[in-house]
């Protein structure tokens, strides 16, 4: 079932479907499929593949990964064993801004391991409270949401901070004769502009503008 919350949270954060396929058989084929929502999966028995793209990810039990929206995706069991996985699907702004923040990307979409037992967890509960429709079940699935998304920051959010800082000085310092832009850098580097904005300042005390700006005047 679908949860339509948008007109009772004005935030746009929600759960969209929250399901556990069990015993999908082996050698399984699913898409490619393109989906409009990010996708958490959380692997608990069995294994296979995901392709992203022109990628290829290996998963098995105790992993877990983020499938984006727009990406063609084909899920893939082993040709031996059957796989289970338990798995939701969520949209919004504070969803985006966490995932890319935790250093997560269709390049590498897996979930930190150390926080594999807790969203599997949550997932979990979500699973169990689907069919709730009392008026506040839908701030509880919301309040389960950010659960996920804390614990995806908690394990590396310090980590990400200085890929993501580091990969913008980088292009800055190798091509700042170009007509570079704090946009451009961002979507580099694959975050909003906004946020992208406020890691950098936070991470070298100055704006991403300024530090081009005075690298620029330094050159």
């Amino acid at each position: 079932m679908e949860y339509n919350m948008e007109n009772k949270i004005s935030n746009s954060t929600r759960l969209v479907f929250v399901d556990k396929d069990r015993e999908i058989p082996a050698g399984t084929h699913y898409g490619p499929v393109i989906f409009n929502h990010f996708v958490l999966e959380c692997c608990i028995a069995g294994g296979g593949k995901i392709l992203v793209g022109e990628n290829e990810h290996a998963v098995g039990v105790g992993q877990g990964y983020v499938l984006f929206p727009g990406e063609s995706t084909t899920l893939i069991s082993d040709s031996v064993s059957s796989r289970t996985c338990l798995w939701c699907a969520i949209v919004g702004d504070d969803v985006k801004s966490a995932i890319l923040a935790a250093g997560i990307t269709p390049e590498n979409p897996y979930i930190p391991e150390t926080a594999f037992a807790e969203i599997k967890a949550v997932i979990s509960d979500l699973y169990k409270m689907r069919d709730e429709a009392d008026g506040g079940a839908e701030y509880r699935r919301t309040a389960h949401i950010y659960r996920i998304l804390g614990a995806l920051l908690r394990e590396s959010a310090e980590k990400s901070t200085s890929v993501h800082v580091n990969r913008a000085i980088g292009i800055m310092e190798t091509k700042y004769n170009q007509p570079l832009t704090v946009s451009g850098i961002a979507r580099a580097v694959g975050l909003d502009r906004a946020y992208f904005t406020t890691l950098f300042t936070a991470a070298t005390g100055v704006t991403p503008y300024n530090y081009l700006t005075e690298l620029r005047i330094k050159k």
